[in-house]
């Protein structure tokens, strides 16, 4: 393996996480949620208020393009 296919596997393996969780946008904000829920209960603020605040912003972001591309967003079918 060459220095520049090294380079290129974290952004190859980066899209394809990112590209499942386009496809499948509850993932990223389960996942977003529960990262938000762990550090506002280490840090000892309002875990749950934080946890949701966060899952939104990531369906928010995970299902931007699919606004914009015209598709049916999962809430509506």
């Amino acid at each position: 393996m060459n220095p520049t296919e090294v380079e290129n596997v974290p952004e190859k393996t980066g899209a394809k996480k990112v590209s499942l969780l386009r496809r499948r946008p509850t993932w990223g904000v389960f996942l977003a949620g529960s990262a938000a829920l762990v550090a506002a209960s280490t840090i000892g603020v309002g875990e749950v208020a934080v946890a949701i605040a966060a899952g939104y912003a990531a369906y928010r972001v995970l299902t931007r393009d699919r606004a914009n591309r015209g598709e049916a967003s999962p809430a509506a079918s």
